[in-house]
């Protein structure tokens, strides 16, 4: 709704410093776009600390397929299957 608020969080472990929560920033506040946003922090973090391999678990279907995709995507047009441009396309496109 026009009111809705969206948050989302990076979580290294129990009492972690380097744990993140936060609010979705922006005026689209979906679950999916938190997810994505969510994403992006732990992969920014990451090359922030100059890791060389990161493992990012989540349990969102659409960031796990989508994320598969990106290749595909990319040299796709940014569009689905169906022709369609894939939904919060700015996060995408940083991540």
């Amino acid at each position: 709704g026009p009111n809705a608020k969206a948050g989302c969080g990076v979580w290294y472990g129990p009492g972690h410093r380097h744990n993140i929560s936060t609010r979705l920033p922006g005026t689209t506040q979906t679950n999916q776009r938190a997810e994505v946003f969510a994403l992006l922090l732990a992969i920014t973090h990451a090359r922030y600390a100059n890791h060389d391999v990161t493992i990012i678990f989540t349990d969102s279907d659409y960031c796990n397929k989508t994320f598969d995709r990106l290749t595909h995507y990319h040299s796709n047009g940014w569009v689905n299957s169906r022709g369609r441009q894939i939904s919060h396309l700015d996060l995408w496109k940083q991540i």
